[in-house]
């Protein structure tokens, strides 16, 4: 066998030796600093915090920042404590009656909330949000007393998506 051959050989034969130590060492060891580990659970006193925010929505500073009135259909969600609890749930199609949306968790009816979601077209009131940071919302260009269509509106941008004529219709198709 010629000479570069061998050295070849040996020099492989040394790079998977190394490969193979430093992936035990590395499933073995402590993680390095900086290293991507899973996320903590939030403690839980923020989590009361968040469901004291979602369960108590303030509605004058809602209404304020927003010149336009909360509909009686969004005060009707938010005092049905059990579907606020309701957390990664799917709402089912009108038509199909299969699961169509996905929802990660109701959003508190707060200023901060209204703040986090970020610039919306005016008149859009943020109420949910999905897996991928798209925003589910209703318009409040109706009159207090009308119903408020439901849309969502993706994180990447595009048209708001028209879901439901009313959040009563939109809630009525989550499965409890």
């Amino acid at each position: 066998m010629p000479d570069f051959l061998i050295v070849a050989v040996v020099l492989g034969a040394a790079l998977l030796a190394s490969v193979l130590i430093l992936v035990l060492v590395d499933r073995m060891g402590p993680p390095a600093p900086g290293a991507a580990e899973a996320e903590p659970e939030p403690p839980a006193r923020a989590h009361e915090e968040y469901w004291r925010r979602l369960v108590t929505p303030q509605y004058a500073e809602v209404e304020h920042r927003m010149g336009r009135q909360v509909p009686e259909e969004v005060r009707q969600v938010y005092a049905d404590l059990e579907l606020l609890a309701m957390e990664g749930f799917e709402v089912l199609h009108p038509e199909t009656g299969e699961a169509e949306w996905y929802i990660e968790h109701f959003l508190p009816l707060d200023e901060a909330a209204l703040e986090a979601a970020g610039p919306l077209d005016a008149g859009y009131l943020p109420f949910a949000r999905g897996a991928e940071r798209e925003l589910y919302v209703v318009s409040l260009d109706q009159r207090r007393e009308e119903r408020c269509p439901v849309y969502l509106i993706f994180h990447e941008a595009g048209e708001p998506l028209r879901l439901a004529d009313s959040l009563a219709e939109f809630v009525a198709r989550v499965p409890r």
